[in-house]
């Protein structure tokens, strides 16, 4: 399925917040319990500009990218699509994208997930990303050149 990024507007924050709810809020709940205010103020610090990417699909938002770079790393910090558009390979190919530019920058990859997003880790792991380590409710993982995507 062909898809694009393309920058996020101010317009695009109420969508942002919406798609990560529906996707962390069952793992959430489950280790801490949901917390509306919460998660809203927490989302708050986190949001800007310059770091979100809106993944669009035949010109409809499907969903989003946040990434963190520095001069060595590039950090995935969430990737979220709407739950009509998993297995289409989207979350995969973007992924694999992202391996191939900071690759050739020399630079490393890491990416984590819920202790509980069997899903998530699963496909890390054959994209070739290792558990460096774990919490009581997080993976953190980094890419292994060593494995083949």
């Amino acid at each position: 399925m062909k898809y694009n990024l393309r920058s996020i507007r101010k317009k695009d924050k109420n969508f942002i917040y919406n798609v990560k709810k529906s996707s962390i809020y069952n793992y959430v709940k489950k280790i801490w319990g949901w917390d509306e205010e919460y998660q809203k103020k927490d989302f708050e610090s986190d949001f800007n500009l310059k770091d979100f990417k809106i993944i669009v699909v035949n010109d409809k938002d499907i969903g989003f990218i946040q990434i963190h770079k520095t001069d060595s790393n590039v950090n995935i910090t969430e990737i979220h699509i709407t739950s009509k558009y998993h297995g289409y390979g989207i979350g995969r190919d973007i992924i694999n994208n992202i391996i191939d530019e900071a690759l050739a920058k020399s630079k490393t990859i890491t990416i984590g997930c819920f202790i509980n997003n069997i899903r998530g880790k699963s496909l890390y792991e054959r994209l070739g990303f290792e558990v460096v380590n774990k919490t009581s409710t997080h993976y953190e993982m980094k890419y292994s050149n060593e494995c083949i995507k």
